[in-house]
């Protein structure tokens, strides 16, 4: 089957709101609602792409995350994901869905190259300059 799926994963204040959407768009046969899951990392594998619209950040895990398990992340453009990905992403306005659509359709994603102890090492060191910021 070559259908395109939508997986959300996670909950959030506009969940209902994203819920209506797609009742209106009548795509829910397309949408599959995970909600908040332990171990997410673990279905990364499975998506074709990542997409974070995040307002804000703490650390920008989730980016890290879908980006070590070698998937191509598109996210929005706030210093906390820059810093983790750099020029590893590709970046769109917050809340300009807009935005998101066009980069999505023309974006041309980085190869990646899935070196965990790479990726561990970025990590380790994104973390250390933000919890001594």
């Amino acid at each position: 089957d070559t259908k395109k799926r939508l997986v959300i994963m996670g909950d959030g204040p506009d969940r209902m709101d994203l819920e209506r959407l797609i009742d209106e768009l009548g795509i829910q046969k397309s949408v599959i609602w995970l909600g908040w899951v332990k171990g997410s990392s673990r279905y990364l594998k499975a998506f074709d792409m990542f997409v974070s619209a995040s307002t804000s950040e703490g650390f920008g895990l989730s980016v890290l995350e879908a980006y070590a398990a070698g998937v191509p992340v598109a996210c929005t453009e706030i210093e906390p994901h820059k810093k983790v990905l750099g020029v590893n992403g590709v970046y769109f306005k917050v809340g300009d869905a807009d935005d998101c659509a066009e980069k999505l359709l023309l974006a041309s994603f980085p190869t990646i190259k899935c070196d965990l102890d790479e990726k561990y090492q970025k990590f380790s060191t994104a973390y250390q300059e933000i919890i001594d910021f």
